[in-house]
């Protein structure tokens, strides 16, 4: 599978550019959970990118947060980055659920077996990730690797609970915006209940 990347104007429909063939932007099978989401600002050199949460390989094994080369002039100018799909300290089994652009940040919204649980059996945690938009990976050990990949669990506990409350089969992910903060917040459906994150806190 070779997806093309094409450029188009929004009023004319037109070709900006001539398409391109792009691998590890999409998945090969639509039915899996993956995301994307193309960023226009913020990344190194001002070159618009597509940041996205796959599944790639032959049997669809390697989970990857990922960013393609970037490009002018038909000329790459900086390196691909992604996860280490080897590590599943880095991920391990995610199902995708959405992604963000907020500010100097991408951020990932997903499931996945918790490693750190492995003792109790197979544990299901919600995470959010978040990488740098300026990240050109690291010189030696983390060569084309992310070098400001974090993550972390998604606690919804109040702070007035006596008890830690989690967030662990996020399905849904939703982007709104508050009136008085004026900072996007991400909200998060797990069956019938709602969650917002406020995206500073992230």
């Amino acid at each position: 599978m070779k997806p093309q990347i094409f450029h188009i104007t929004s009023h004319k429909l037109d070709d900006k550019s001539h398409p391109r063939t792009m691998l590890g932007i999409c998945s090969p099978q639509s039915g899996l959970n993956t995301t994307a989401i193309y960023v226009e600002d913020g990344n190194p050199d001002g070159i618009p990118s597509i940041y996205s949460g796959i599944r790639i390989g032959l049997t669809l094994e390697n989970y990857l947060i990922y960013r393609p080369p970037l490009e002018f002039n038909n000329r790459q100018i900086h390196s691909a980055l992604s996860t280490i799909y080897t590590d599943s300290k880095w991920l391990n089994e995610p199902q995708f659920v959405g992604s963000i652009n907020s500010e100097n940040y991408v951020y990932f919204f997903f499931r996945e077996i918790a490693i750190e649980a492995e003792s109790c059996g197979k544990v299901v945690y919600s995470r959010v990730a978040r990488v740098c938009k300026k990240d050109l990976g690291g010189k030696n050990v983390l060569s084309q690797k992310w070098s400001s990949f974090v993550k972390a669990r998604l606690n919804c506990s109040i702070s007035s609970s006596q008890f830690p409350f989690y967030f662990d089969h996020i399905r849904k992910f939703y982007k709104v915006y508050s009136n008085h903060l004026k900072k996007p917040k991400s909200c998060c459906k797990q069956d019938m209940q709602i969650f917002c994150f406020n995206l500073i806190i992230i």
